[in-house]
């Protein structure tokens, strides 16, 4: 009895391994997915109304789908800072600072790269360096649903696998 409540505990754990990754790439996709959004408002607010950057910063983190919402916080925060350092640090910083996004490094040096432009030069500018950011990432949403869909099943089998082929070893 102890033998076969310990292989069912086997077998549920490692096929939670593979549903906690399938769990990770749906984030990644959602994270990639609220950042495209978040930029193209913030293409809008700076190209049409001209918004100030520290109310438009406000204006994202509370109008941005989690988790971008979390990165325009986190440089609102910091924009004290201003004076001291420049705004691209500060934007820099809580591009590297915020774990919730689940970012490759290539995109994250793709907003890092955008907020050397941001409040720098003019709403044109501007406007075509937020429509480059905002397609790279958008290509790498679309990049990450398409592993996603390709490894979904492939990560869940490979999980329950593990755990029988485990089971199996031990009997």
């Amino acid at each position: 009895m102890i033998k076969i409540i310990g292989a069912v505990m086997v077998i549920a754990g490692t096929a939670l391994c593979g549903y906690i990754s399938v769990g990770k790439m749906k984030r990644r996709v959602k994270c990639l997915n609220s950042i495209a959004a978040s930029l193209s408002l913030m293409e809008s607010e700076i190209t049409d109304r001209l918004t100030p950057m520290p109310e438009l910063l406000e204006r994202l983190s509370d109008d941005a789908f989690y988790p971008a919402s979390l990165l325009y916080a986190r440089t609102a925060e910091n924009l004290e800072k201003l004076g001291e350092i420049a705004f691209s640090e500060i934007w820099g910083e809580a591009v590297d600072a915020e774990s919730a996004l689940i970012l490759s490094p290539e995109e994250r040096e793709i907003l890092r790269r955008l907020g050397m432009s941001l409040g720098k030069y003019s709403a044109y500018e501007q406007k075509k360096a937020i429509e480059y950011a905002r397609r790279k990432i958008e290509d790498a949403a679309e990049r990450a649903d398409a592993e996603r869909e390709k490894n979904s099943r492939v990560q869940t089998a490979l999980g329950l696998a593990a755990g029988i082929f485990t089971v199996i070893i031990f009997i």
